[in-house]
């Protein structure tokens, strides 16, 4: 009964602690509202269904969420860091195939070669 009774007090004092909370300042609520927009706005979207591709050089953010729900990020193509990042991913992609294909096919190379 004890044991239950102190179980229950420290779920007390869990409850009852503070939350960390974070006020935004003016500035911070104004950008918020301009990436808010600026994500809504059907215009800053392209592609297949207008959900693929993101430009708005407005919203300051690299990386968006896309529209629906659980389909992931996307770059905002109006800032060079979304460029870099786009490239950087292509690279790495052409470089995982590249690398996949030479062991695939080493034997083939070495005989070729000698």
């Amino acid at each position: 009964m004890a044991e239950t009774e102190l179980k229950g007090e420290k779920m007390d004092q869990d409850v009852q602690q503070p939350a960390d909370t974070h006020v935004m300042s003016a500035e911070e609520k104004a950008r918020a509202d301009i990436s808010r927009s600026e994500w809504e706005n059907p215009m800053n979207w392209g592609g297949p269904g207008n959900t693929a591709v993101y430009f708005s050089k407005r919203d300051k953010r690299i990386w968006v969420p896309k529209h629906a729900p659980g389909a992931g990020w996307t770059v905002n193509l109006a800032h060079t860091g979304g460029i870099l990042w786009l490239v950087g991913l292509c690279m790495g992609m052409i470089l995982v195939l590249a690398l996949a294909a030479s062991w695939v096919f080493s034997d083939q190379i070495v005989r070729i070669l000698m």
